[in-house]
């Protein structure tokens, strides 16, 4: 075989050249020529579309944030990064929109959280309370430990917060950052006395820590205010026996006895604030169903009414058309009774004359 001879690449480039070329060209020119995508994404693609590849498929290609941080990341990367970004917008503890903002720009060069002037909220609030825990954790690798146990204007800690949800992994994330599980906001609020009230009998503020010299002397010296929030939910109306056991679970650090009494009987239900509101939804409930009665009742009145409008209305119409008809007929009458009368005329005219 000539090896000068004219063949076509074997590829389908569409390319004509002598067969002692073809080799080369299918090696190093051929623009449908296997290439391995310089970025290391594995992907082998044809050398004519590598430049799309590269600018639109590549997920190890180079995309910038679109939160505007300046990062140029991988884009298999971005999800992780957006997670992480301190440029992403969060808003403040109220939940207010108008008060979004980056979230490096809730913490003061001093690590200390910033509040909005609206509603005097930070954008931690925010996450917390939408159990964000991609921005709760950049949250707490840029604030000072003190930030931690700040107050809310709610009465809340973070951590007390976190209690009255339930939300257990919350509450570890917080306790393993230094969070203080002893610490009593200005309203009485603590951790374990949340998790008790909302019934959250798994949160690990009461049963998965070991308990720590501060907290048995926390639970054994008690609280002023920790009483008197027991005094004023009617705990008095339970029997000795029942307050007894509690007091002695909490004296002695018991907290399987204080979940069981907790979460037994009538005091579970009527120190429960969801008690509270199942109540007021029934209640609700119940008057609105009165209103959906009446509203039909009504409305049948009303459907009748217009019925009966309707029926008038139609009555009415046919005396039009009728007393129409009938005026239509006697100008037809009168016009006959007037050419009659001309002939008439003419006719006794005729007759005079003849």
């Amino acid at each position: 075989m000539c090896p000068e001879r004219q063949l076509f690449c074997q590829k389908g480039c569409g390319a004509s050249l002598r067969e002692s070329q073809l080799d080369t060209h299918e090696a190093l020119d051929c623009a449908h020529r296997p290439v391995v995508c310089p970025l290391r994404c594995a992907i082998n693609c044809a050398a004519s579309t590598l430049q799309r590849h590269l600018q639109t498929d590549c997920p190890r290609r180079l995309v910038s944030c679109p939160n505007r941080c300046g990062a140029r990341v991988p884009a298999v990367e971005l999800p992780t990064h957006l997670r992480n970004c301190d440029h992403r917008m969060v808003r403040c503890g109220a939940g207010s929109s108008l008060c979004a903002r980056p979230l490096k720009a809730w913490i003061t060069p001093q690590t200390s959280l910033d509040r909005c002037f609206a509603h005097h909220e930070h954008g931690f609030m925010w996450a917390l309370k939408t159990s964000d825990v991609d921005t709760i954790l950049t949250f707490l690798h840029r604030i000072h430990k003190s930030a931690l146990d700040e107050e809310f204007t709610t009465g809340f800690t973070p951590l007390a917060l976190a209690c009255s949800k339930g939300d257990i992994p919350l509450v570890r994330i917080l306790l393993l950052h230094g969070a203080d599980v002893n610490l009593e906001t200005s309203r009485g609020r603590t951790p374990l006395g949340e998790a008790c009230l909302g019934r959250h009998s798994s949160t690990p503020t009461a049963t998965d820590l070991q308990p720590s010299a501060s907290r048995v002397k926390w639970l054994m010296t008690g609280s002023w205010r920790c009483w008197t929030n027991a005094i004023n939910s009617n705990w008095y109306d339970y029997s000795n026996n029942t307050q007894r056991r509690l007091f002695v679970a909490i004296a002695t650090s018991n907290y399987a006895d204080i979940e069981t009494i907790i979460a037994g009987g009538e005091m579970a239900y009527r120190e429960n604030h969801a008690w509270h509101l199942g109540r007021e939804l029934a209640a609700s409930l119940a008057a609105l169903d009165d209103i959906q009665t009446q509203l039909t009742d009504h409305m049948n009145a009303m459907n009748v009414s217009i019925a009966d409008s309707e029926a008038k209305q139609m009555k009415v119409v046919k005396i039009l058309d009728s007393v129409e008809y009938n005026k239509a007929q006697l100008e037809h009458v009168q016009k006959k009774e007037a050419k009659v009368e001309a002939f008439r005329q003419v006719t006794e005219l005729t007759v005079k004359r003849a």
